[in-house]
């Protein structure tokens, strides 16, 4: 019979992660608004070619899987709206006890690191708020795989995006950070560049960080332009999305102030993991993208 534990996030634990900030629609991601943007197409479950553990450039990715004795990973992830009725994500590798959990928010989740090898084959299971089965997919890992962006922020055709945004691209796995520049990730004004800073996420390899040199025009359209320039970290081309479109409002956000964690609390397997998914606030509670967060469990 399996143990089971209660891992409490707030405890006071050893290990710490990085996590990066979720930057949801218009409120935590329990529920649908009336004013948030549609969700973009459906891509559906995403498991990279496995990574070298040696090559890893993310400690917490290579803590996440180093008691499995694992010399390889893959990432997986979900893109946004693949299951919008989504509150967990159970991720396993076929013929593994161990699994990993992730909360699903606006129907999906950025990459987790998972052990596993080519030949391999890795299970999705996605419940609601109340444990039943809301999807589930099965993805068999293969030895390249080109990356793809996951979710931006903000996400296309959002509007009222504060002045002193920063633009974030969640990458299906890590990228090359050399081969991030203002001419690979491109934020234009019409058919004007702006100038800005590129560079990958502190502590997540998988993750871009676009910084405005100045403060965005308000009431203004924006277009972020992502080629495939990107390289990962095996030299692969990034599939170029669609450009995403998007609408600045008349004010800016906050200095960061406060982080939120979810989950507060779960139930796991001893060896199983759980991914931490952090929301950082100013403080009028208006969300600020891109922040590293640093939590200890």
């Amino acid at each position: 019979m399996r143990r089971e534990r209660l891992i409490r996030v707030f405890g006071k634990l050893l290990l710490t992660c990085l996590v990066l900030a979720w930057v949801g629609s218009c409120s935590d991601g329990s529920g649908p608004c009336s004013d948030c943007p549609p969700p973009p197409p459906s891509q559906g479950l995403i498991v990279s070619n496995p990574v070298s553990l040696a090559a890893a450039v993310s400690r917490s990715d290579a803590q996440a899987v180093a008691t499995s004795g694992a010399d390889s990973i893959v990432y997986v992830s979900l893109t946004p709206g693949s299951a919008l009725d989504g509150a967990f994500a159970t991720i396993q590798r076929v013929g593994d006890a161990a699994t990993t959990t992730s909360p699903v928010l606006n129907g999906g989740f950025d990459p987790v690191p998972v052990s596993a090898h080519v030949g391999d084959a890795i299970d999705l299971t996605v419940t609601d708020a109340h444990g039943a089965v809301v999807h589930g997919e099965r993805v068999n890992v293969v030895a390249a795989r080109r990356p793809i962006v996951v979710r931006s922020e903000p996400p296309p055709r959002k509007r009222d995006v504060p002045l002193n945004a920063t633009v974030v691209v969640v990458f299906s796995e890590p990228v090359d950070g050399a081969s991030l520049s203002s001419s690979s990730v491109q934020l234009l004004s019409g058919s004007t560049a702006i100038a800005g800073r590129v560079s990958l996420l502190q502590g997540y390899a998988a993750t871009a960080v676009f910084e405005p040199s100045q403060r965005l025009e308000p009431n203004t359209d924006y277009r972020l332009v992502v080629t495939s320039s990107v390289r990962d970290l095996s030299g692969d081309a990034l599939v170029a999305p669609s450009p995403v479109d998007f609408t600045t409002g008349a004010i800016a956000a906050g200095a960061p102030d406060h982080a939120s964690v979810l989950p507060d609390a779960a139930v796991l397997l001893i060896g199983s993991q759980l991914q931490l998914v952090a929301t950082v606030r100013d403080s009028h509670s208006v969300v600020v993208p891109g922040q590293p967060v640093l939590v200890q469990r």
